[in-house]
């Protein structure tokens, strides 16, 4: 069916037969049109041709998308198409690139699992969800980029952990690494970010109730474990 779409007519139709659902194609804008489907439900639609494949790209539903939004949504999409893209391949495909959450779960299984130990595994587990996953695992992997890493380790940094920011960037970076190895992503975007905040080793000497109880404890250990450490503590080894 082909008709001259309007916010009126449009507002004006009825849902079809049980069953049933139909197109009306607006004849000031060819391909674009409204499906409405049994239940009354209206999906705005563009229909096109490409490589000589029909293909059919939903638009957003009425009443959230109105009718002018929709035809200039259909224009931008026409004008896509007519430059040799494919919008409905192309959010197929965005459907199913995998989020950072996907990321994560396969960085645990197929690399943590079997490279880091017990203990190591269950600080990335902790990093992930307590500084990574709340502000990127819903996003798509290709979607994030050097600003939104260092906006990350910025924030972590401003709440006072700035040696817990230094370790989220080798978190994150070894994992953008795992994906650019599998071909999720195309680019690195944690390359060459420097370390938010400087770290320095610290020398401590024990006190002298310390070393009493050092000691001890020596004493029950076998005689080659605790000759070696009281050697050691002997010689500031």
């Amino acid at each position: 069916m082909r008709k001259t779409l309007t916010s009126g007519s449009v507002e004006a139709l009825k849902a079809p037969e049980r069953g049933r659902q139909i197109d009306i194609w607006d004849s000031r804008m060819p391909g674009f049109g409204l499906r409405l489907s049994y239940g009354g439900v209206k999906t705005w639609q563009v229909m096109y041709r490409q490589h000589g494949i029909k293909r059919r790209l939903v638009l957003g539903r009425y009443p959230n998308l109105g009718l002018a939004d929709a035809r200039l949504e259909a224009k931008r999409k026409l004008g896509q198409i007519a430059g040799g893209g494919d919008p409905a391949t192309d959010k197929m495909a965005a459907k199913t690139e995998p989020t950072f959450a996907d990321l994560a779960a396969l960085y645990l299984e197929r690399h943590a699992a079997l490279h880091n130990k017990p203990g190591t595994i269950a600080e990335v587990t902790r990093m992930l969800r307590v500084d990574v996953l709340p502000a990127w695992g819903h996003r798509k992997v290709s979607s994030i980029g050097r600003k939104d890493v260092i906006a990350l380790l910025d924030g972590i940094v401003a709440r006072g952990a700035p040696i817990s920011a230094n370790r989220v960037k080798a978190l994150v970076t070894t994992m953008f690494g795992f994906a650019l190895d599998r071909e999720l992503i195309d680019a690195h975007p944690a390359y060459r970010i420097r370390r938010p905040a400087p770290e320095h080793s610290r020398d401590r000497v024990l006190l002298d109730d310390e070393i009493r109880q050092f000691w001890q404890v020596l004493e029950n250990k076998p005689l080659r474990v605790g000759a070696g450490f009281k050697l050691a503590l002997l010689t500031a080894a």
